[in-house]
Order: C-alpha cells, then structure tokens, then sequence
C-alpha cells in the first residue's frame, strides 16, 4: 500500500465507522448484514484493510 491507498483506506474506514454507530450498529450486526466476519468490518474500520484491492463487496444499503 501507498502512503495515499492507505490515507484512502483509513478515510473509508472513518466513514464507515461513523456511518454504523450512527446507525446504531455495532461491529457484529453489521458484518452479520453484510456477510462478513467482525474482524473484516473492524480491519476495514481501522484502515488496515483495504477494500479497494481485497475484493471486500461493499454494500450501500445495509
């Protein structure tokens, strides 16, 4: 990863973060609606997963 994919991940990863407690969501809820294990979510969250290039589906409407 690059300086800038890893700012892009870690911006993402804000977003989505704010995004689930918004929703009122907690790490597990949202990898059980999305398909995905809680350590994707919070790797995601976190910035140390980069969902451009790790083949992560991101759905919008969760």
């Amino acid at each position: 990863m690059t300086i800038s994919t890893i700012g892009q991940a870690t911006a993402f990863g804000r977003h989505m973060k704010r995004w689930r407690r918004q929703s009122g969501l907690s790490q597990l809820e949202l990898a059980v609606r999305a398909g995905l294990s809680q350590r994707h979510v919070s790797f995601i969250e976190t910035g140390l997963l980069d969902v451009s290039k790790s083949g992560t589906p991101i759905c919008i409407d969760l």
